[in-house]
């Protein structure tokens, strides 16, 4: 954490080379892609994976959120609190 909050953290982003950084987020995009095919078979994990997409896409502090949220919802399913069933 202490390199993301540190004064640090922006010239290391400033020195990364932007084409680097357009493939790894190429790749990363083709990866989630690849998650979402493979989600279509269960309507509940789908979901899931847009509900925490949306919520890290759109909130402040998404990721955060997102992970909180999504694992909380995963395990209310698993035990059948959330009527999302497998």
């Amino acid at each position: 954490m202490g390199l993301f909050f540190s004064q640090g953290f922006a010239q290391i982003v400033q020195i990364f080379p932007l084409p680097i950084l357009g493939i790894l987020l190429l790749f990363e995009s083709l990866t989630l892609a690849a998650l979402i095919r493979d989600l279509t078979g269960s309507r509940a994990d789908l979901l899931v994976a847009l509900l925490v997409g949306l919520l890290c896409g759109g909130l402040p502090y998404g990721y955060l959120v997102g992970l909180v949220i999504g694992t909380a919802v995963y395990y209310a399913m698993q035990r059948g609190w959330a009527g999302l069933g497998k």
